[in-house]
């Protein structure tokens, strides 16, 4: 055994770290390239993906239920995810009627509303 106190597994665990930094920045540019947005755009919208669903995820492990009983949640969730690609992909009326509050949350509640109706067939 080395007495140098693991300094041995410093430098994988340096290649490691970059591998992982460098495939995030992989998916984050491919997702922004898919959504056709820019990447700072993309990077936001793909954390509150990630936020918003991982979120319900650990939710519905607490509680027991699963993604089953939450996900028409997780629609609203993501109707609010994607709101930094609006600004993007439509023109500025549309966009400034639903960058409004009321057009964030409305949205939200007839987006989840919707889901429990689908989900309630």
């Amino acid at each position: 055994m080395s007495q140098r106190g693991g300094s041995e597994r410093l430098p994988l665990f340096g290649a490691v770290l970059v591998a992982v930094v460098i495939a995030i920045c992989v998916a984050v540019l491919k997702f922004s390239q898919f959504l056709h947005l820019d990447v700072e755009t993309g990077s936001s919208v793909l954390w509150n993906l990630l936020l918003a669903w991982g979120l319900l995820y650990l939710v519905g492990l607490a509680t027991r239920f699963g993604l089953r009983t939450f996900w028409p949640l997780g629609l609203g969730l993501t109707w609010l995810a994607f709101m930094p690609a609006f600004g993007i992909w439509f023109n500025e009326d549309w966009y400034a009627w639903v960058s409004l509050w009321w057009g964030k949350w409305g949205g939200f509640v007839v987006i989840t509303i919707f889901g429990c109706w689908i989900k309630s067939l």
